[in-house]
């Protein structure tokens, strides 16, 4: 613990430093920006790859549970209808990717790639904030029903407990990504706010305050990584 806070003194020192030093240059506010950018830029395309990459998983899943119950008609339908979700998802995410690259012009002035990933946010955002989350649910359920194989058949005993269960999932996972898109989104209408008005106050408060974002970003991670290993364990217990 006293590692990390001398880092993070470390860090505070170096801030204050390049905070003192030049506080009147524009130009070194706006590479702090022009370095903000690319952040979020990334942060799109993993969070896009990411769950592009459940879709496909979802797909393979699916692909393997319907010949296991083809002779169940209610589970087979279930299964069909998540292929074609499933198929549109990923549609969808190669259609979103392409605009996503359409924001890393870096030809572009900076004002004009923060504007064009604010545009991005707004507009495609929240469908693939929903139709990920819904593609995890898909993962799980696939996961379930091939793990408890029984003869084609895969009873649901509390069927409220199983409903509830998912929606707790649905509402944990897409908060999280909203929360991430809300934070993102209030970033660069503050940049643009002080491109504008030439003005620097929001990008140095939020540089100073970089550190607790990321410390949040870690242990998020971690925990996220801990709950899905965990799940994991869980069904190849039940497996064996």
């Amino acid at each position: 613990m006293k590692t990390i806070n001398n880092l993070f003194d470390f860090w505070e020192e170096g801030n204050r430093e390049l905070f003192k030093n030049n506080d009147s240059s524009n130009e070194m506010i706006i590479k702090i920006i022009n370095r903000s950018s690319r952040s979020t830029s990334f942060y799109f395309g993993f969070n896009i790859l990411f769950y592009s990459a459940f879709i496909l998983a979802c797909i393979i899943l699916v692909s393997m549970n319907l010949p296991m119950y083809a002779g169940n008609p209610v589970v087979r339908s279930v299964l069909i209808a998540q292929m074609v979700l499933c198929i549109l998802f990923l549609s969808y995410g190669m259609f979103m990717f392409a605009k996503f690259r359409e924001t890393k012009n870096y030809r572009k002035s900076i004002t004009e790639l923060l504007a064009g990933q604010l545009r991005f946010y707004k507009t495609y955002n929240d469908g693939w904030m929903v139709f990920s989350t819904l593609a995890v649910l898909i993962l799980i359920f696939n996961l379930n029903i091939m793990v408890d194989y029984n003869n084609g058949i895969y009873p649901i005993y509390n069927k409220s407990l199983y409903i509830a269960i998912n929606i707790a999932i649905f509402i944990f996972i897409y908060g999280i990504q909203k929360a991430g898109s809300l934070f993102n989104q209030r970033k660069l209408r503050n940049y643009l706010s002080d491109l504008e008005s030439g003005l620097y106050g929001n990008t140095l408060k939020m540089e100073k305050q970089r550190k607790w974002q990321t410390v949040a970003f870690i242990v998020l991670f971690v925990v996220l990584t801990g709950v899905l290993i965990l799940g994991i364990l869980k069904s190849l217990e039940s497996a064996n």
